[in-house]
């Protein structure tokens, strides 16, 4: 729009006269057009700028007097006006550059007038929206950007990896995620502060910017693990030295005023093409090729693949391993945190069974569980983690002030008339409350011995000791345990919770669970969540508690302090 001397003015009566003979004085519409906080305009048949107020000026940043008698300019007015009197073209959200070079935004909508004299007027709304989209924008960054580094967190992650996993055709090109975490970053916090702590955090963010491709997409996880996607490399090898490349800038020291810190990072990687994995899948391998490169001594880069999941081991080696375990100390436990979804407060902690290799990797159950059944060591594994697990919870509760539960798996050959004795003994040893601890059973196992469980299992309940269906839905006759067992609790098997919000039948079926806990009064605990929208329609439907990464992934006990501090611990 250029600036031109004012246009012409049309001409007016100084009042109209209604139908029933009132008269209405034009100079009342006059001042209400201009003090309209709207922009507002007149365009006439010719396609000139009649009448505009000041608000509309202001808003395009051009002296009131150089509007008049000019065309409106791109965005004001587009083709597509009303060609009927009275009616409004649907509202369009512009952008406009002013003269000041600054970009302002509002809501454009256009009525063609058809007054009785028969001269067709356009009238221009405009509504600056300026001001609430930068507000809006600010808070929808706030939501999903990390506020020490900047950087996307967890769920916008998720969501840039689905898109890239989604967003155009399978072609040759592969696309890569980087799962990375800081060795040693508790020491710097334990013993530097968290201020240094921050400081590292922020330094890691800076560097992966820099080392990584102007395509890859950085993000923080949460704590000191941080992801990388790559949306497209040519070959795993490629992906790998990029990888490689981001180690090495990291283990670089970070300046704190007179001194250095020093950390390194393990990374792992997984890859794959497009259409061939979902976002949360290949993050996951990513996670396993981490653990693998923790377990091999750290400061490492390591690339999924399927050995990960199924660690070939002999049987006969295995089996030899989990006789020497109590007493070469090979029982490691972790912990993971169960969480109320609407306050994200801790109120429990699920322990977890892991075997310590030869190598120092660390066995997860899925790998030994069905050896040590069959050597039958894994009644006396349960009851190694059951003295361990409730001795260090009954001190976190005293040292930290907190009431957490603790719970614990009981596996099937472990439900003996010796169970409520052992069990009764390891609280007595910690100082445990009995109500603060849950033993789970799957439906496997209570299927499996039948009305000799309802004795044991009552004593327990006797006992104070509370109760707990893992993998709820996914077994035999479910709905009679809760009539047969004094049970307290149902936990959500995983399989529905992935489908969710996404899948209305699993919807459903979390649902129908929600309600039937209601029902019954037992608590009902959500696992495997793994993201934010996945928590917040599991709040929708009736699911008070749960657990998965999205919160935490299980960790050893030397972790736990520092992560139930980022929580609110019930």
């Amino acid at each position: 729009m250029t600036q031109q001397p004012a246009g012409r003015r049309p001409e007016r009566p100084d009042a109209d006269r209604h139908a029933d003979g009132e008269t209405f004085d034009v100079a009342v519409f006059q001042a209400a057009f201009q003090a309209s906080t709207l922009g507002l305009a007149m365009v006439d048949s010719d396609g000139l700028i009649v009448a505009a107020n000041q608000a509309l000026a202001a808003f395009l940043g051009w002296p009131h007097a150089d509007m008049l008698g000019q065309p409106p300019g791109d965005g004001l007015l587009d083709d597509d006006v009303p060609a009927e009197g009275g009616e409004a073209a649907a509202s369009a959200e512009k952008q406009f550059l002013r003269p000041d070079h600054a970009l302002v935004e509002g809501v454009v909508t256009v009525t063609r007038l058809l007054p009785a004299a028969g001269t067709s007027y356009l009238l221009v709304q405009v509504e600056d929206v300026t001001q609430r989209r930068r507000r809006e924008r600010e808070l929808l960054r706030l939501a999903t950007h990390d506020s020490l580094t900047q950087l996307p967190g967890r769920a916008a992650l998720l969501h840039q990896l689905d898109t890239v996993l989604h967003g155009r055709r399978r072609d040759d090109r592969l696309v890569a995620v980087m799962f990375i975490d800081l060795d040693g970053f508790k020491i710097v916090n334990d013993a530097v502060g968290h201020a240094a702590g921050d400081a590292v955090l922020a330094q890691t963010a800076r560097r992966l910017h820099d080392a990584v491709r102007p395509e890859d997409m950085v993000g923080r996880m949460g704590g000191d693990e941080f992801l990388v996607i790559c949306p497209h490399v040519t070959a795993a090898s490629a992906a790998r030295a990029l990888a490689e490349r981001i180690e090495r800038a990291l283990e670089q020291p970070v300046p704190l005023g007179d001194s250095q810190l020093r950390v390194s990072a393990s990374i792992g990687l997984s890859l794959c093409r497009v259409g061939e994995r979902t976002g949360p899948e290949l993050v996951d391998e990513a996670d396993a090729a981490l653990h693998r490169a923790k377990q091999l001594g750290k400061h490492r880069v390591e690339v999924f693949d399927p050995g990960l999941r199924e660690r070939p081991a002999e049987p006969s080696r295995l089996a030899a391993l989990l006789r020497r375990t109590r007493r070469e100390n090979r029982l490691v436990i972790h912990y993971q945190p169960i969480v109320e979804l609407a306050t994200r407060r801790v109120t429990g902690l699920e322990a977890l069974m892991r075997i310590r290799e030869d190598d120092g990797g660390l066995l997860l159950p899925a790998e030994f569980l069905p050896v040590a059944e069959a050597t039958g060591v894994l009644p006396g594994l349960d009851t190694a983690l059951l003295f361990r697990a409730t001795d260090q919870v009954a001190r976190w509760n005293r040292e930290l002030g907190l009431d957490l539960t603790l719970s614990v798996n009981i596996c099937a050959t472990g439900v003996t008339e010796r169970l409520p004795g052992t069990v009764a003994a390891a609280l007595r040893a910690a100082r445990l409350p009995a109500e603060r601890l849950v033993l789970e059973l799957t439906e496997h196992v209570l299927v499996e011995q039948g009305p000799r469980n309802s004795q044991i299992i009552t004593a327990l309940a006797r006992q104070g000791a509370r109760w707990a269906i893992d993998d709820f839905g996914t077994g035999w006759a479910s709905l009679s345990y809760l009539r047969r067992y004094p049970v307290t609790a149902i936990k959500i098997d995983r399989s529905f919770v992935a489908g969710v919000p996404h899948s209305p039948e699993d919807d459903a079926i979390v649902e129908t669970l929600a309600h039937l806990s209601r029902r019954l009064s037992l608590q009902c605990i959500a696992e495997g969540i793994e993201t934010d929208e996945q928590c917040a329609a599991l709040q929708r439907m009736g699911t008070p508690t749960g657990q998965g990464y999205l919160f935490a992934r299980p960790a050893p006990a030397a972790e736990l302090p520092a992560l139930l501090s980022t929580f609110a611990a019930a």
